[in-house]
């Protein structure tokens, strides 16, 4: 099996991959010791479905889907070219995947801050395989190589018009899906913009209305995201949760009292 026919059977159904030396690398100290060659961009659409979190943190956690791969990348790539291996990042990532994934020619940046693939818009996860191979023997693995500058969305508009606090072209810190995953006290104001954006974590308003979205169907989602989905409406929903499933979505990360604080003022508009 090709390195390319693994991805696409395993991962994602788009990649590409770009040298290293185009990536803009922002957290070196995750590679320390490491020196990739090339960055095999991967993009993974997932389903959309509106609620009172954002759609992504309704799923299993994607954290988890892109690293229990990379025993297996690692094991392939290696028993072809002995001493060579890989790394598997996805969000806490040494590079800015954003960009890489505009400059492998996946997708645009969109005015919203998000990358837009090409054939499935902004509802997809991003990550990455570095690797130490050389451009033909990622071509022997089938993996497309390209390297482009960052093009940008259609600058319609919709999503500075439609962002419930302003942040699009404003103040980026007052982003509801930043202000979601702070700790510790928010300001009234901050609590103002949570409440009047009705999202308990994450906000999906830039990308409900934004026309480079795609339709995408269920073939193109991976089964790791269509399995375990929740839907919680309430602060007791993510109470009853038991230890072990909360782990298993993106928003365990700021523990439950976080999402129970958003919850809380979104549903009573407790200050």
């Amino acid at each position: 099996m090709t390195l390319s026919e693994y991805i696409k059977e395993n991962i994602a159904p788009l990649s590409a991959a770009l040298p290293f030396a185009d990536c803009s690398v922002t957290l070196g100290r995750l590679i320390k010791g490491y020196e990739p060659t090339y960055a095999v961009m991967l993009v993974v659409p997932y389903p959309r479905s509106p609620g009172k979190i954002a759609s992504f943190a309704k799923l299993r956690d994607y954290h988890i889907f892109f690293k229990s791969h990379e025993d297996a990348v690692s094991t392939l790539i290696s028993e072809k070219y002995p001493g060579r291996g890989a790394r598997i990042f996805s969000d806490h990532s040494p590079i800015d995947e954003r960009l890489a994934a505009c400059r492998a020619g996946l997708g645009v940046m969109g005015d919203n801050g998000l990358f837009i693939a090409k054939k499935y818009g902004s509802y997809v996860f991003l990550g990455e395989i570095l690797v130490t191979l050389t451009a033909q023997e990622l071509i022997a693995e089938g993996v497309r190589i390209c390297s482009s500058d960052v093009g940008g969305c259609l600058h319609c508009g919709a999503c500075r018009d439609a962002c419930p606090s302003g942040a699009i072209g404003g103040d980026k810190s007052l982003c509801i899906s930043a202000l979601t995953q702070k700790k510790g006290d928010l300001t009234d104001t901050e609590r103002d913009i949570i409440k009047r954006g009705g999202s308990a974590w994450g906000c999906d308003v830039c990308a409900e209305v934004c026309p480079m979205n795609r339709v995408v169907t269920a073939k193109d989602y991976n089964p790791f995201f269509l399995e375990g989905a929740i839907d919680p409406t309430c602060r007791a929903d993510i109470d009853a949760m038991s230890d072990g499933d909360f782990a298993c979505h993106p928003f365990s990360w700021r523990r439950r009292d976080v999402i129970g604080r958003n919850f809380d003022i979104i549903d009573t508009g407790d200050k």
